[in-house]
């Protein structure tokens, strides 16, 4: 229930295959091909259903690593947790899930729209982030401190299409992070927070195209709604003392907003690439938890706070395969009434970026 990924994805394939069937015939060798690696496939694809697999083979195994992560966090396969799973379950069928439902219902809405032809689309891309935290927003001293302050995991990801044609480029994705901030013998503190961008547009400009040195700037608004939550997971003497929901979940911040994505990319020799990116998105309609319960304490004070603002920042470098692109980056983020130059939620970003073949005539470009 984390990212489904291989629904939205195959739900493209889907489209596109229907979009095509009639125009181009695979023939079938009568002798038996020999087996080809995943990465393989991916290198030779030429179209969106030889890729798909390759992209749900690793979110699939990513999506397991985020359940065990989030339970490792939470410490909820350790007793005495008397709630059980039902936490885990509920938080993390409202994170995935939103996010599988949102990527298909919009992918088929695209494919209804345009009538079954998806001859605008000139280039489309997978991205995937892959966190590894290392600090939280309520601070941790050092990471590991107060029983594991900083542990956890995360993930954001999404589609990317080029409109056929033109530099604009359009954008669904989200993603979150949960992290512990502490334990002791009543509960297990965790943060996290939760974000989805339902439409962004970008413009791309690119300078000296193609040479040993290129410069690639891509920018623009979007729409964004999200989350930020305080976790609590009582053991069976907090059960006693503590006034928990079933969900052990509290509300901190959420919100709608406006706001912006920008990020440069230096190109060196086509293969190696130096990253920056940032998101600022101040949530305009959003409702704030003034006095938060005790047990949140360590989590900070909400009171006196300005507008919640999600703000993301993230550098590093990739290389760049014709099957994906592999990068690693710094990534730092925040939803909060802090100052927006605070990005508590720190990790270590693997991003995987990966081009989806569909046999167009610029999907290269």
């Amino acid at each position: 229930m984390t990212r489904a990924c291989a629904f939205p994805v195959a739900v493209l394939a889907a489209a596109l295959a229907c979009a095509t069937v009639g125009a181009e015939k695979r023939a079938f060798a009568d002798e038996p091909k020999p087996r080809s690696t995943l990465l393989q496939r991916a290198r030779a694809s030429s179209d969106l259903l030889d890729t798909a697999p390759t992209i749900a083979a690793v979110e699939g195994t990513w999506s397991i690593m985020l359940q065990a992560g989030t339970l490792m966090s939470t410490r909820a396969w350790l007793g005495p947790y008397p709630r059980g799973l039902a936490a885990h379950v509920a938080t993390r069928a409202l994170y995935g899930t939103t996010w599988s439902v949102m990527l298909a219902s919009e992918t088929l809405l695209a494919l209804t729209v345009s009538g079954g032809s998806f001859a605008w689309l000139g280039e489309a891309h997978y991205r995937a982030d892959q966190l590894f935290g290392v600090g939280v927003p309520a601070g941790c001293g050092s990471f590991g401190a107060n029983g594991g302050c900083g542990v956890g995991l995360g993930g954001f990801a999404g589609l990317h299409a080029r409109l056929s044609g033109s530099p604009v480029w359009v954008e669904v994705s989200g993603g979150w992070i949960q992290q512990r901030v502490g334990t002791d013998a009543q509960r297990t503190l965790g943060e996290s927070t939760w974000v989805m961008t339902p439409i962004g547009i970008t413009a791309e400009g690119v300078v000296n195209r193609g040479g040993a040195v290129e410069l690639r700037a891509t920018g623009g608004p979007h729409l964004q709604f999200g989350m930020h939550n305080g976790h609590v997971h009582p053991t069976a003497l907090g059960d006693e003392t503590l006034s928990v929901p079933w969900t052990e979940l509290f509300p901190m911040h959420m919100g709608l907003g406006p706001g912006a994505r920008a990020e440069v990319r230096l190109v060196l020799g086509q293969r190696v690439s130096l990253d920056l990116e940032g998101v600022f998105t101040p949530l305009l309609l959003s409702s704030t938890e003034e006095h938060p319960r005790a047990v949140l304490a360590p989590l900070g004070p909400t009171a006196g706070q300005g507008l919640p603002t999600w703000r993301r920042l993230a550098i590093g470098a990739s290389y760049i395969d014709r099957a994906v692109r592999v990068g690693l980056s710094f990534f730092g983020a925040e939803l909060s009434g802090r100052p927006v130059t605070t990005l508590g939620h720190q990790a270590i970003a693997l991003r995987l970026d990966f081009p989806l073949g569909l046999d167009s005539r610029e999907s290269r470009r």
